[in-house]
């Protein structure tokens, strides 16, 4: 582009020094060759950048699209599986009894379930949030077919089957599928693991003290705050491949 503007003013400078060449010297020659080149040089400059940003703007959304392509190509099941979990991990979490379950990943796909409750927070985030307890099913490992449902405090389900568990399939993905992984995606990642480490989400057992969290008091609207970015990427994880 940078040539093409430098070939362009030569070429113009030219035709006007021949003008003068063949028509000989006006007082107004040179003001009018000056003025005439300055506003070429101008509008070409405008349409060089111009163009510039468009070429540009189509070898991103074109390298984007190769990029998604390669992508979902390869990981299409590995990027559902993923969206799945966190998506269950999170519903759990937020609303204290597990996510609904659904026989084929095509209709947990179409599900809005996630939606509405990340939309809904302050049906679920209350000031008992901390006190009440989750609603558990725990599969028997010797016998898959036998489970049984048990309660549990807000501290041990954070660790144990939120924070813990979401971290683990992050990073386990991004470990295993980098050089793969859309821009788009390994932002939404890094959006939660870093929304995960704000201080919201602190326990006592992180800092080795044993407390009795339920009687603290939760700054409700950070936490909605919070869960709403996490709830969103999650989203954003699990429309990539719809």
């Amino acid at each position: 582009m940078l040539l093409l503007l430098i070939a362009t003013v030569l070429t113009i400078i030219t035709l006007n020094l021949m003008q003068y060449y063949f028509f000989g010297f006006e007082k107004y020659f040179f003001e009018g060759m000056l003025l005439n080149l300055i506003s070429e040089v101008i509008v070409l400059i405008a349409t060089v950048f111009i163009l510039e940003r468009l070429i540009k703007k189509h070898h991103i959304r074109m390298t984007k699209q190769e990029e998604s392509k390669k992508y979902l190509t390869n990981l299409s099941s590995k990027h559902d599986s993923l969206a799945a979990k966190l998506e269950q991990a999170y519903i759990h979490y937020v609303t204290k009894d597990p996510a609904e379950f659904y026989p084929d990943d095509e209709r947990r796909k179409r599900s809005k379930r996630l939606v509405e409750v990340v939309d809904d927070l302050d049906s679920f985030i209350t000031d008992d949030f901390l006190r009440r307890e989750y609603n558990v099913i725990i599969v028997n490992p010797y016998y898959p077919t036998q489970a049984q449902n048990v309660s549990m405090e807000y501290e041990r389900f954070f660790i144990t089957q939120f924070r813990n568990k979401i971290l683990e399939y992050t990073e386990a993905f991004t470990r295993r599928y980098m050089v793969l992984i859309p821009e788009e995606i390994l932002i939404s990642i890094f959006l939660i693991e870093d929304t995960l480490n704000d201080p919201i989400f602190a326990v006592p057992s992180d800092h080795g003290l044993k407390i009795d969290i339920s009687t603290a008091d939760l700054d409700i609207e950070h936490m909605k705050t919070k869960l709403k970015i996490i709830g969103e990427e999650i989203i954003n994880i699990k429309e990539y491949n719809l």
